[in-house]
């Protein structure tokens, strides 16, 4: 079995961080909405999929690094 770690190697992993028109930079230099976008290593997914909550922060969801190794990107996102 591949372990966590394995899967994570084969991965991109980019931040997203995004301003909002009713919502600034919180004090210590979060966004109000962010993420860590998580695609195959060196290939860009015709398919991906976003995992947000309202109150839970998804942005290092356990499932991207196995959704990456089948060929989909996939955006854990944090909206507080």
């Amino acid at each position: 079995m591949i372990s966590d770690t394995d899967l994570l190697a084969q991965c991109d992993r980019l931040f997203i961080g995004l301003e909002a028109p009713t919502a600034p930079r919180i004090q210590a230099g979060g966004h109000p909405c962010q993420g860590v976008y998580t695609t195959p290593t060196g290939r860009r997914p015709k398919t991906a999929f976003i995992a947000t909550h309202y109150n839970v922060d998804f942005s290092e969801h356990y499932i991207a690094p196995y959704l990456a190794a089948h060929g989909y990107g996939f955006l854990g996102w944090n909206t507080r």
